[in-house]
């Protein structure tokens, strides 16, 4: 029925900037400097603890605004993907994740994750899947599972803030933008998970290391629950407790929990008390490292080379750059057999290479950006390790927006491509997380992050 879903999209539609977005730009240039100023104020007060920008960095004054079916169209792609890719998971498993984790290389000091405890929907329920737009056409690139996604709170946050400017609230009078937010999603989900019960929910992160900037971004989506009929604490990953099959703090005890860290870095220190929240038979775990194992880049290159998905299921595979993997003797390629490390051999232009199980770009080799000497020896090595796919390369349309330059203290436009992402939480829509190299780059690749300002993506 999911799938279906998509027909009610017209999947001809451009995904590009609409003229409410050049408006919102014009707008912007038109106002009266000090009035700009105050705007610039406020969203540096209101989303400063996020870590968008650095201390000479750029603010972004406005969301992306696309029509409401571009909108439509990549939510619909982003939930039909990820019910695609969990469904194709489990079938993998048969019954038993063991047999998953050995389809997709999962590393044998990572299976303590594989244990019988484990709440399914909570795990893998909540998705951003990544898109480049090429000729106004949106590429799915990977699909992220889980709950501790990149922009999950910023793009919120975002939101709220920059539609509740002196142009914001012009540009809404006009034209109505609006888009679904994560954290709604999020409540709508908890609530539904607690059942008649009305425990509290702890928000899991660590207390020095978050994600996304300060402590403030735990107080934000602390109040916005509260408003939607659920507490909830901030618990430290360096203070949790769950020795006794439920999530303990300072007294407290918790029936569900929401992950919002990598266990990584310093973090590793206390993996033991990770491994016991997973194991916690009567704490539901939001985002479990399970999640991780369905995220695998192997699962999008067999849904690529799936020959009998349907024809509804095919159309939004075809929205997939072609990705196979590199242990793979023949893949198909526009209806015909090749080798997919002979092509990656002969196109390294156009060639990416991508560790199965890897996060945040880490093992990612673009083919462009190195030389013929570098991408053969990464191609050895990627087939060697048995667990790579390639992808092709999207080559990614620049989409114009406008900031305030903190070190010019001025407005100055951005002209180059935007790395979207929709998120889905238990099904609904939850927003549109964006991202832009402000300088020369391409968005979501390894090199871009430092240079990029978060951003947000709306439909008017």
């Amino acid at each position: 029925m999911l799938i279906r879903m998509l027909s009610k999209e017209n999947p001809h539609v451009r995904v590009e900037p609409s003229p409410v977005h050049y408006e919102w730009a014009r707008r912007l240039s038109a106002l009266d400097p000090d009035l700009l100023r105050d705007e610039v104020g406020r969203i540096r007060d209101r989303a400063r603890y996020l870590s968008i920008w650095g201390e000479e960095g750029l603010i972004p004054l406005q969301p992306f605004v696309v029509s409401r079916a571009a909108t439509g169209l990549v939510h619909a792609l982003g939930r039909n993907l990820h019910r695609l890719a969990v469904e194709h998971a489990l079938a993998r498993a048969d019954g038993d994740l063991h047999r998953l984790a050995d389809d997709v290389r999962w590393p044998e000091s990572e299976r303590w994750i594989l244990h019988e405890n484990t709440m399914l929907g909570p795990a893998v329920e909540s998705c951003r899947t990544d898109f480049l737009v090429s000729g106004g056409v949106p590429y799915a690139l990977e699909v992220n599972i889980g709950t501790c996604l990149n922009g999950s709170t910023s793009t919120p946050v975002l939101n709220e803030t920059l539609l509740d400017t002196t142009v914001g609230r012009a540009v809404s009078e006009a034209h109505g933008p609006g888009a679904g937010s994560f954290l709604a999603g999020l409540a709508a989900w908890l609530r539904a998970g607690r059942g008649s019960g009305d425990g509290r929910v702890a928000l899991v992160s660590s207390a020095d290391a978050s994600d996304e900037g300060s402590f403030r971004w735990a107080e934000h989506q602390i109040r916005f629950l509260a408003s939607q009929g659920v507490t909830a604490d901030f618990v430290p990953v360096e203070e949790l407790d769950a020795g006794d099959g439920v999530l303990t703090w300072r007294g407290r005890r918790y029936t569900q929990a929401v992950r919002y860290f990598m266990l990584s870095g310093r973090l590793l220190q206390h993996r033991d008390a990770v491994i016991a929240l997973e194991q916690a038979g009567d704490t539901a775990f939001y985002g479990s490292f399970l999640s991780q194992l369905f995220t695998s880049k192997a699962i999008i290159a067999d849904l690529c080379q799936n020959e009998h998905l349907s024809a509804d299921a095919r159309r939004v595979v075809g929205h997939v750059p072609w990705t196979a993997r590199l242990t793979e003797r023949h893949a198909l390629r526009d209806g015909h057999k090749v080798d997919p490390i002979a092509w990656a051999a002969d196109n390294r232009e156009r060639a990416v290479l991508k560790p199965f199980n890897l996060f945040g770009s880490r093992g990612v080799v673009v083919g462009r950006f190195v030389s013929e000497e570098r991408w053969r020896h990464e191609l050895e090595r990627a087939v060697a390790s048995e667990d790579h796919v390639v992808q092709e390369l999207v080559r990614p349309d620049s989409w114009r927006s406008t900031y305030w330059s903190i070190a010019e203290e001025r407005l100055v436009t951005v002209d180059n491509p935007t790395f979207i992402g929709p998120f889905t939480v238990a099904g609904a829509d939850g927003g549109v997380f964006a991202q832009q190299p402000v300088a020369d780059g391409w968005p979501g690749l390894p090199g871009s992050a430092a240079g990029a300002s978060l951003g947000t993506v709306v439909g008017a």
